[in-house]
């Protein structure tokens, strides 16, 4: 199975799209779709999304701390959120190489080090420079949004989910992040 990581945004749209408060028939911002599609990959799939130690650094540098705290929450419970053991001077050497192509992003060229030393396949963002600087320079890995990730799964409408949500989850009773 592939491994999936995501930057600290998507893990704030798995967050928002997590909560009970959040109606997915309801919703029609540009965001909604990938909002959907990180919930989707990750029932679907039946795996945590991975976290490098740069995205962690990322929202634990959260300073309201309700929203810190909801990070930290859904990241220790149902996502793999490090410790890596990766090699700095590998990580600095890359980053370096990647920064002539995104020269705003210094904590995305680091993120993508980080994801190409884990082994990740996939490396989910809605960052549009991200996508449009550094999907052609990495090593392997897929750069893309959730919803372009949702569509190479081939995931037929209909199928049961790898992870159901509980009785006691508010997604039990709502369809509308089913395929």
């Amino acid at each position: 199975m592939k491994n999936v990581g995501i930057d600290s945004n998507i893990l704030t749209y798995f967050i928002n799209a997590s909560d009970a408060n959040y109606d997915f028939t309801k919703n029609n911002s540009v965001l909604a779709k990938e909002y959907k599609a990180i919930i989707q990959g990750y029932l679907y799939v039946g795996k945590p999304y991975i976290l490098v130690p740069t995205v962690s650094a990322q929202y634990k540098r959260i300073s309201d701390a309700k929203k810190k705290k909801n990070h930290e929450t859904v990241a220790y419970a149902i996502f793999i959120d490090g410790p890596f053991n990766l090699d700095s001077t590998l990580i600095d050497k890359r980053k370096k190489v990647l920064k002539n192509k995104h020269l705003e992003g210094d904590e995305d060229c680091q993120i993508l080090a980080e994801a190409e030393l884990s082994n990740l396949n996939y490396l989910l963002t809605c960052d549009n420079d991200f996508i449009k600087h550094l999907s052609s320079e990495t090593n392997g890995i897929s750069i893309m949004k959730p919803s372009s990730y949702i569509k190479t799964l081939k995931i037929i409408p209909g199928q049961t989910p790898k992870i159901l949500p509980d009785s006691s989850n508010h997604l039990y009773n709502k369809t509308g992040w089913k395929i």
